[in-house]
């Protein structure tokens, strides 16, 4: 495809690190939402018997279960989007060596400042500054290929 000549794959490689931590997330907590909403819809609202006439909607618990549905199908989409981004992402990082891992964990992955990341990378991997950042570019690259390819 000719567009995907064009794909700013560097750019693309660095946005994947960032969803990287959001994916996990998602992975990890959506069976425990899911739960919690499957729990909500079996547990019936409790009822207040006083023989007062009470005006209210008559569908509450149907546009609950509607609406608990609604979350439980959002919750499993999101989910099948995070296994299939990590089915993509977790091979070509797995590729990687130790140090390209660290360096890219450091940079992307880890909160902070460019500049902290640099100077920790810098005391840790004991090279200067200017090779981190080589060093961080090729890592990007190495990355990028396994990725998206040539």
């Amino acid at each position: 495809m000719i567009a995907w000549r064009y794909l700013d794959k560097q750019t693309a490689t660095v946005n994947a690190m960032k969803d990287f931590e959001n994916m996990t997330c998602i992975i990890n907590l959506t069976s425990d939402e899911v739960k919690a909403i499957e729990e909500d819809m079996v547990s019936p609202r409790g009822s207040n018997i006083d023989d007062m006439p009470h005006v209210r909607n008559l569908h509450s618990h149907e546009n609950m279960l509607v609406s608990s549905i609604s979350k439980m199908d959002v919750l499993n989409q999101r989910y099948k989007q995070a296994v299939e981004f990590m089915n993509w992402f977790k091979p070509a990082w797995d590729t990687l060596c130790e140090e390209e891992q660290i360096i890219l964990s450091e940079f992307y992955l880890v909160a902070g400042s460019k500049t902290d990341a640099v100077g920790n990378l810098s005391e840790r991997l004991f090279v200067d500054r200017s090779n981190v950042y080589r060093r961080k570019d090729k890592a990007v690259e190495h990355l990028s290929i396994m990725l998206y390819g040539y």
